[in-house]
């Protein structure tokens, strides 16, 4: 869901801001999203607006980000790519299954809850993946987002972090 902000106040479970714009993205009560309300430097409050409503994207755990006017998520376990203005959907794909999405590069880094890493390009022309590998299983669904920084993608599963060289050679 895509929300304008006016005046009045609510709760939302999980709310990422996009752009200044709270968009709800909840695979566990997908009709339950409201804005968070109040601008506590002036108390005023904030009522939410509905722009619309899509059921494309019941993200569960994996995050959304926001790239050129595209929103990147899972929709459960399929990788989807949204246009953010409107809802509507570009593509899907099932990648590297259910998981999480960290964009950095001009490229997507995923991690699917079976301890899948992959990369593809942020584009809503199509799914484009570059390469993938697997991590060493820890015996449980990995849920950990993946970090970029400083030239290195770190990948955490339960009590395991690696670290990877991404840097352009």
């Amino acid at each position: 869901m895509t929300y304008r902000a006016t005046s009045g106040s609510t709760t939302l479970p999980h709310v990422r801001s996009c752009d200044d714009w709270p968009v709800a993205d909840t695979a566990l009560r997908p009709k339950s999203a409201t804005c968070p309300g109040g601008d506590r430097r002036t108390r005023e409050e904030v009522k939410a607006q509905q722009i619309y409503f899509t059921r494309e994207m019941q993200n569960h755990h994996g995050g959304i980000v926001l790239v050129n006017g595209y929103l990147y998520g899972f929709h459960q376990s399929i990788l989807t790519c949204l246009e953010f203005a409107t809802g509507k959907m570009m593509w899907r794909d099932r990648s590297v299954g259910k998981g999480t999405v960290l964009y950095a590069d001009n490229h997507l880094y995923l991690l699917s809850e079976n301890n899948v890493v992959g990369l593809a390009e942020a584009t809503p022309t199509a799914y484009k993946e570059k390469g993938r590998f697997r991590t060493v299983d820890q015996g449980f669904p990995s849920w950990a987002h993946p970090v970029v920084s400083g030239g290195r993608l770190y990948v955490r599963d339960q009590g395991t972090l690696w670290a990877y060289n991404i840097r352009a050679r």
